[in-house]
């Protein structure tokens, strides 16, 4: 994408193509310009839909902390460890 380090992540976003988007669009949903981009293990949030902003950010973290607890449990339960903790 051609976007200079002096441009917002707004100008980042405003280039990516995601086939959702045009979706959205397709169906009025009023949501559709609500999105997040992850970098260096930090979420920014597009919130510039006033009133009808979705920060998804908190939902994927829920759902990471989740499946880390249940697969921490499953091994747990199965004695299993990781590779990086059996060396």
């Amino acid at each position: 994408y051609l976007v200079l380090g002096s441009q917002g992540l707004c100008a980042l976003r405003d280039t990516i193509y995601c086939i959702s988007d045009v979706m959205a669009q397709t169906e009025n949903c009023p949501t559709s310009s609500s999105a997040c981009i992850f970098l260096n293990k930090t979420f920014y949030n597009d919130l510039r839909l006033e009133g009808n902003a979705i920060d998804y950010s908190e939902a994927i973290i829920q759902n990471a902390q989740q499946h880390k607890q249940q697969y921490r449990e499953l091994q747990a339960e199965h004695g299993l460890t990781s590779r990086s903790n059996s060396r």
